[in-house]
This record gives structure tokens, sequence and C-alpha cells, in this order.
């Protein structure tokens, strides 16, 4: 079954009690997970899930943590490559209000914050 549903604007995902996430909606918001699907499925199944206006996050319970959607930096520097090696040992990725949100954190063991994307109007 399910045992856990987010949304964002345009998108829900859910996680099965077998670590399987699936997504449906908007394909470009975040429900075509062609691109994350082998990472998503590799490794430690998925613990939580959470979401932003058009980002999503999943949290593995080897601490690493996958990201898709619309992630948008503006120019701030924080695109998912730019900071896709530090997503290990996170504790947490907390859901972000649907408004102007476009990007989320991830919070790591150590206390360190890993910013994704562009938070407009947190």
């Amino acid at each position: 079954g399910v045992v856990a549903v987010v949304g964002s604007d345009n998108v829900f995902a859910a996680l099965k009690e077998t670590g399987e996430v699936v997504a449906w909606g908007c394909a470009p918001d975040g429900a075509h997970l062609t691109d994350v699907k082998r990472k998503l499925s590799e490794g430690a199944p998925v613990k939580s899930i959470s979401a932003a206006t058009t980002t999503f996050a999943a949290l593995k319970e080897d601490g690493r943590a996958v990201f898709w959607g619309v992630i948008a930096d503006f120019g701030n520097g924080f695109l998912l490559e730019n900071v896709e090696d530090q997503l290990i040992d996170v504790v947490s990725v907390p859901n972000m209000p649907t408004e102007n949100v476009w990007g989320m954190f991830a919070i790591k063991k150590t206390g360190e914050v890993v910013p994704i994307g562009h938070i407009a109007n947190p």
C-alpha cells in the first residue's frame, strides 16, 4: 500500500510500502520519473518523500537524497549538478511551501544545510 503522498502545484508523488515512488500529473513539473528512476530504485529503499512548488525529493534509508522536477537556480549556483555529491548523510528534506519556491533544502546529520534550486519567498 501507500505510506505517504505529497503534492506540488501540478504533481503528486506517493511512496509505497516497498520503497517505490510513483508520481502523476504534469510531466515537466515532476510526474515524469524517467531521469531519476534508477537513483530511486538502486541501493537502499526510499524512506520519505517531500515536495515544493515543482521540486520533489526522496530520502533513502542510507542517507542519500534524490531530487527531481523543475529545479531552477536563477543564477545562484545551487543547480542540482553542483551540489549532488553533497547529498549524502542527509537526515531530512523538509516540505516547502508551494508558493514561489523552485528548490528545497537537504539537512545533513552534521547540521549542514545544502540548498538545491532557488528559494524566492521562504
